[in-house]
């Protein structure tokens, strides 16, 4: 289990997650954040969904899209921000699914869990 680097003692944190943390279980407190990166391309209409998320553990800050750099292909990819706050303690899984949305058929390309456990610290 990977613990969030925190700033410095009592104060909150911010975990990086990308996609090569897929399946990893991280310790965090409450009031650290969690920053999740993961590679996303709109060409297809496919983007990063969250399936599954304990609210009372954790509550989502915010969630953002950030398109190819200029100059790149317009089917490159670009980026999906999501980030997230731990609110109360205890243990949890994130599930994102990469898929299009329900009206263009649910056909689920890739899938993405994270473990989070919010502990007091020590």
């Amino acid at each position: 289990m990977k613990e969030n680097p925190r700033a410095s003692e009592n104060q909150p944190g911010t975990l990086e997650i990308t996609r090569k943390d897929r399946g990893r279980t991280f310790r965090i407190g409450v009031g650290d954040s969690v920053e999740i990166l993961l590679p996303e391309r709109h060409i297809n209409d496919y983007s990063w969904v969250i399936v599954g998320l304990n609210e009372k553990i954790l509550k989502k800050l915010m969630e953002e899209y950030t398109g190819p750099s200029p100059g790149k292909r317009k089917d490159a990819y670009g980026q999906k921000r999501i980030v997230l706050e731990a609110v109360g303690y205890g243990k949890t899984d994130v599930f994102l699914d990469y898929r299009r949305p329900p009206e263009l058929g649910r056909e689920l390309s890739e899938d993405f869990r994270i473990g989070i456990d919010v502990s007091p610290g020590d």
